[in-house]
């Protein structure tokens, strides 16, 4: 869950903005949310970390107001983590040396592991093409041609002995996605509240001047 509660900070509060204003900045800061799971959507791509898709179709976006500020928070399945940073292998071939995770007694959970292969196989199964695999679409095939040599629960343990020794790989998907897309958001946030404090002046004066002249 990521928290952008920045606006406390800034000394800005319900008092200070109008419903107008604290509507426009909720509405800003769910265009940021939107560009943040786009972007961590073609980092899950790009890694081949797509099985089922549920990571980024079970995230949440919440943008609340209170009269201490307002704050946006990112609710992800819990295992966001480990896909982001990786885990650390307890083998000579670790492939991860930077994450906080690490295995250690347990395996990763075989029940898992074994839908994994069934709906990947499966997906195999039903797939048509050819010439022009994608790295998705071959990694399917390879499990499906596992599949058939040898059981699901087999299949299953060795591939959480080997994920065990190795560790998963750092993706930052969440991490390089995070970074990104909120990277400009001082300076736009900046703008959009100078744009709002002159349009709402404006708006003011006129008010003022229609009163004198009535």
């Amino acid at each position: 869950m990521a928290d952008l509660g920045f606006l406390d900070t800034a000394g800005s509060s319900r008092d200070q903005f109008g419903e107008y204003e604290l509507s426009q900045l909720e509405e800003f800061l769910s265009r940021y949310a939107d560009k943040f799971l786009k972007m961590a959507q073609r980092q899950l791509n790009r890694a081949n970390k797509v099985n089922t898709g549920d990571l980024i179709d079970t995230a949440s976006v919440n943008v609340e107001s209170s009269s201490l500020g307002t704050s946006m928070f990112i609710e992800m399945l819990s295992y966001y983590k480990y896909v982001d940073q990786g885990v650390r292998g307890t083998g000579p071939n670790n492939r991860n040396n930077r994450s906080p995770y690490k295995y250690k007694r347990k395996m990763p959970p075989l029940r898992v592991i074994e839908k994994w292969i069934v709906d990947n196989s499966l997906q195999g199964k039903q797939e048509t093409q050819t010439r022009k695999l994608s790295k998705l679409q071959k990694k399917r095939k390879t499990v499906r041609a596992m599949a058939q040599k040898t059981s699901t629960k087999t299949l299953a343990f060795l591939i959480a002995r080997k994920i065990k020794q190795r560790g998963l790989p750092y993706t930052g998907y969440f991490e390089r996605s995070f970074a990104e897309a909120f990277r400009d958001l001082d300076k736009d946030l900046a703008n959009m509240l100078q744009a709002s404090v002159a349009s709402n002046f404006e708006i003011l004066v006129k008010e003022i001047e229609s009163g004198n002249n009535s």
